[in-house]
């Protein structure tokens, strides 16, 4: 099995060229690891649909914050049905998502996160990528929509809109390791009772409590119950 990657430095490279106005920068080499048959090459055509779909909408958009988020959870659930059936060492493989962030994902990143966004939102800011990463928190947002439903036709959790939500209460602190409580959050988010002040309280209970609880195993009525109480302690905090 083998599988294109970008290398950090190369892309860091590339991403500064770019950004200082460079007279001629060209997009860093096409690098395969591993060995045998190419694996990317079967989901490429899906990409680059996914892409045309995306240029198909700027002009209606423009730089509205709310359509951008709209537009990246619908692409999110489309990338991920692109890529999840190629193999976990390239999924897990931070230089395979730097690849994609830098061949197909470089201008929808500046697009989405703007023309001066951090080397994080390219998987270019260190060693190992985070969901700060376009790409790379667009196919986990979608994942954790997968593991709610079980279902690769049904990721509508993905849609499900809060960039904040998503990168930090979900993605960043690891509730999206468990399928009940990620449900139970975004359940909350539907029905409104989770505001910016009140879920910031609420996750950073929700983080202590994992110290004693494996929330990989609660039920979603567990999941919910907790949440609830959570929400209670949080206005009387925010109370005082």
């Amino acid at each position: 099995m083998s599988y294109p990657i970008t290398t950090l430095h190369s892309y860091q490279t590339y991403i500064n060229e770019t950004r200082f106005g460079s007279s001629v920068v060209n997009k860093p080499d096409l690098i395969m690891r591993g060995t045998s048959e190419d694996f990317f090459q079967t989901v490429r055509p899906d990409l680059l649909k996914i892409l045309d779909n995306w240029k198909k909408q700027i002009k209606a958009i423009g730089d509205n914050a709310a359509k951008k988020e709209v537009v990246e959870a619908q692409l999110s659930s489309e990338l991920f049905r692109s890529l999840h059936k190629l193999p976990v060492t390239a999924l897990t493989d931070s230089d395979f998502w730097r690849f994609l962030s830098c061949h197909y994902f470089f201008e929808f990143t500046l697009w989405r996160d703007g023309e001066n966004c951090a080397l994080a939102s390219f998987g270019a800011n260190a060693n190992t990528v985070t969901y700060d990463c376009v790409p790379y928190r667009m196919f986990n947002r979608a994942l954790v929509a997968f593991g709610i439903s079980e279902d690769i036709d049904d990721l509508s959790y993905a849609e499900i809109p809060g960039t904040d939500l998503w990168r930090s209460h979900l993605l960043r602190v690891l509730n999206s390791f468990s399928s009940t409580m990620s449900q139970a959050l975004l359940d909350k988010s539907i029905e409104k009772k989770l505001p910016t002040a009140i879920i910031r309280e609420v996750v950073k209970r929700l983080r202590k409590n994992r110290a004693n609880v494996f929330f990989e195993i609660i039920s979603y009525d567990d999941a919910s119950l907790m949440i609830e109480d959570e929400i209670v302690r949080a206005k009387l905090i925010l109370k005082k």
